[in-house]
Formats: structure tokens, sequence, C-alpha cells
């Protein structure tokens, strides 16, 4: 009997470990839908990302004059990053 008892125990523990996280999954996911669109107002923004070369350009935030990052030598060259 107490073989038997250890196979059905091993058996629930197998069922648990793969049930209870998709089901965790699921509830959970329905909720942080839910709560991001309450949090933006039903409106999604895409991400804007800026790829950089090399040498590239840059702008003093103060005075807005235009430098290139690594030589003064490279502004003729540099991308309008």
């Amino acid at each position: 009997m107490n073989f038997i008892d250890a196979i059905m125990l091993t058996l629930l523990n197998i069922a648990a470990c793969i049930a209870l996280p998709k089901i965790l999954a699921i509830l959970l996911a329905d909720k942080t839908k839910l709560t991001e669109v309450l949090a933006n107002g039903s409106k999604l923004q895409t991400a804007k990302i800026e790829l950089t070369s090399f040498p590239y350009c840059t702008v003093y935030p103060v005075t807005g004059s235009q430098f290139c990052k690594f030589n003064p030598d490279f502004c003729a060259k540099c991308s309008p990053n």
C-alpha cells in the first residue's frame, strides 16, 4: 500500500507542477491587460528606437552647437543622428 501511495502522491505532484503555473499565468495575464488598458486610456504607443552609426555627431544641450563625438575632423562625414 505504501508503494501505491507514493506513486499517487508523485503523480499528484507532477499534475500540480504542470497545471498551477499555467492557471496562474492565465489569471495574471487577464489582470495585467485590464490594468494596462485603464492606465494608458486605451491607447497604444510605439517605441521609437534610434540607431547611431560610427562616427556620429551630437549637439551640446546648452549652446546647440554640433560637434563630433570622437574627433572634430569627422564632422563632415558624420551621420545626422
